[in-house]
């Protein structure tokens, strides 16, 4: 599954179509309410991208979520509630994206005390028929060692992608698109300077 990052925002439909992208049409035919996301898969962009920030260990603590109309948790794309696999939470949704991505390149230790925490500001998707849908996610990030907090800053990413007109189609879709948009979320931050240096400082 690490193989479903694109770049340029191209098209995936309608000339393939994952298996598990057909797996929740079905589901949402049958029941028409709430769907369950589907895990998290590592972008190979961002593992590359945490490989060349050269070397440390970190962890990744616990991630919280503020309240508020644009910070959906569960995410509800054309009356369906979507779940996040990770107990619920989108919130842990990002956290254990950060986490598997650590680990896949290396930089991951339960034991490291250093530790990257984060506070989910806005988390929506939008898919309305035959036209552009968005995903806006915004998190506050922040880089921890002991008491001694070295780094914050928010991140957010705002992704666009071309809406199909049948919700069976669209939906899951957005659902796709959403991890789309936190593979670029990350990016945003393994790029930042001043986060790598707060990872190697001690």
């Amino acid at each position: 599954m690490v193989g479903l990052s694109r770049s340029n925002n191209q098209a995936i439909f309608p000339s393939r179509i994952p298996t598990f992208l057909l797996t929740l049409a079905i589901a949402m035919i049958s029941s028409g309410c709430s769907i369950m996301a589907p895990p998290y898969s590592p972008s190979p962009e961002n593992l590359q991208l945490l490989r060349d920030g050269g070397k440390y260990t970190a962890r990744v603590a616990e991630f919280g979520s503020q309240p508020g109309e644009q910070n959906e948790n569960p995410i509800s794309i054309r009356g369906n509630t979507i779940n996040s696999p990770y107990n619920g939470s989108y919130a842990g949704y990002l956290a254990e994206a950060l986490r598997q991505e650590l680990a896949m390149a290396g930089k991951w230790s339960q034991s490291a005390e250093t530790a990257v925490t984060g506070t989910v500001l806005t988390n929506t998707v939008h898919a309305p028929p035959a036209s552009t849908g968005t995903v806006d996610i915004k998190v506050r990030f922040a880089v921890v060692r002991g008491s001694r907090k070295s780094y914050e800053q928010d991140k957010s990413v705002h992704h666009e992608f071309p809406s199909e007109f049948a919700g069976p189609i669209a939906i899951p879709r957005a659902i796709q698109e959403y991890q789309f948009a936190v593979h670029k979320l990350l990016a945003e931050l393994y790029r930042d300077q001043a986060f790598v240096a707060a990872l190697k400082s001690h």
